[in-house]
């Protein structure tokens, strides 16, 4: 037990929330969160629901959706391990906004409502950091909304592309493979467009070399081109 806590320290060490905390409160906070593993697709909770738990991920993938106005989910963002989500619930009385569900099978550090509000009361450079952490996340819902604006769907697909490559991939080096299996019907709520559309814009892009894929995977081969049509 104490060698595991030792390495959820190690782990929480290298997040971002909590990087800066004392080596006695990173102790305490890996005392008090408890892990949780999930399948792929469970839902970790509906949007509507009352919220009572921080997440914290481990390893794994998780949607943010949201229902549109036609009933359909709207992807929000995909997160990946060392990421958090369900903090606006714990921040006030209202309930969950959106919804999260496991794209592969996750492991999650939970924390519950109570002691995540001792928590950040007690250490205000969370706060700070959770504040941050939402700025950077209305940048990204802000850059959704600019991709709604673009003028054509060539160039929405196109910035989606970029985005999971630059999130997913290694900048690196080209080609580069986004690292998480997509629908084509996940991509096209990234770039609010039908799936059909989505689809055929995918299949242009292959044929015009700028990416290639293979069973719900990406890779990208031309960065330059993509960018072009975004422009």
């Amino acid at each position: 037990m104490a060698e595991e806590k030792e390495k959820d320290r190690g782990f929480l060490r290298g997040v971002l929330l909590f990087r800066d905390l004392p080596d006695g409160e990173l102790a305490k906070v890996a005392q008090l969160l408890v892990e949780k593993k999930v399948g792929k697709h469970h839902v970790i909770f509906e949007e509507g629901e009352q919220g009572n738990a921080f997440y914290l991920i481990k390893s794994g993938l998780v949607k943010i959706s949201k229902a549109a106005s036609d009933g359909r989910a709207k992807t929000l963002a995909i997160l990946k391990q060392g990421e958090f989500f369900g903090e606006m619930s714990m921040l006030s009385e209202e309930k969950r906004t959106a919804s999260a569900e496991a794209l592969l099978e996750t492991r999650l550090y939970v924390l519950d409502k109570p002691n995540f509000s001792a928590l950040i009361n007690k250490n205000p450079l969370l706060s700070l950091q959770i504040i941050r952490t939402l700025i950077e996340r209305l940048a990204q819902a802000d850059r959704q909304i600019k991709n709604l604006a673009l003028g054509n769907s060539r160039a929405k697909v196109a910035d989606i592309l970029l985005f999971l490559a630059e999130q997913f991939g290694n900048r690196d080096k080209l080609p580069t493979k986004v690292n998480i299996k997509l629908t084509h019907q996940e991509i096209a709520d990234l770039a609010g467009l039908a799936r059909e559309t989505t689809t055929k814009l995918l299949n242009e892009f292959v044929r015009d070399g700028a990416i290639q894929l293979a069973d719900k995977e990406i890779e990208i081969v031309d960065v330059a081109k993509l960018r072009e049509w975004v422009m």
